[in-house]
């Protein structure tokens, strides 16, 4: 279902003048774990609903986008069915879904660095909580990570998480999107050749 929801655009959708209402209805489905745990929570409430186009429309919701993430985890279950793998569900087990994540997603792990402060910010600015990739980059190339300001983890500081994309920036930093924060121990079961627990 993940994937299916990965592959769509977007499935939040803007409203002009209604930031407010926006992230209250964000924050109804918003999990601890992350963005893509979010994602199965609005899938989840939207099927409860009947796929309901007024109350997509209510809770910011993308009903064209869902309804072809519909269409694509038939196509995936199809897929499944003809190679002989089996469906298997989480059933709940948030932990069990998180590993999952990590299965398909450790080459995008990153590690909590540091917190940077602007220098002529308030004293009251929380500062930039930067991240670095674990995996080693070329000598030169190392990127500035940040969550991207759209993540339900954007305000939290997790120790280590999995992205599915960046974006960057303007000024040079490269945005994390679609976030879950894991456990380190995640990534070495994931990928022992490039994640050792130390």
């Amino acid at each position: 279902t993940v994937a299916a929801l990965l592959s769509v655009p977007h499935v939040w959708v803007g409203s002009a003048g209604a930031h407010r209402a926006q992230d209250e209805a964000r924050a109804k489905f918003a999990a601890a774990e992350g963005d893509l745990v979010t994602l199965l929570n609005v899938w989840r409430a939207w099927g409860e609903k009947g796929r309901d186009r007024r109350w997509a429309g209510r809770h910011f919701l993308n009903q064209h986008s869902l309804l072809k993430a519909e269409e694509v985890l038939r196509q995936l279950h199809g897929l499944m069915r003809r190679l002989g793998l089996p469906l298997k569900s989480c059933e709940g087990d948030m932990e069990l879904m998180c590993k999952s994540i990590v299965q398909g997603m450790f080459q995008n792990a990153a590690v909590f660095d540091r917190v940077q402060y602007t220098p002529l910010a308030p004293e009251s600015d929380p500062g930039t909580n930067v991240y670095r990739l674990i995996r080693p980059l070329p000598k030169g190339q190392e990127v500035r990570l940040r969550i991207h300001p759209s993540s339900v983890l954007w305000r939290s500081r997790p120790s280590h998480l999995v992205f599915n994309s960046v974006q960057q920036t303007d000024d040079g930093w490269f945005e994390m999107q679609g976030v879950t924060a894991v456990q380190p121990e995640w990534l070495a079961e994931a990928a022992p050749h490039m994640y050792v627990r130390r």
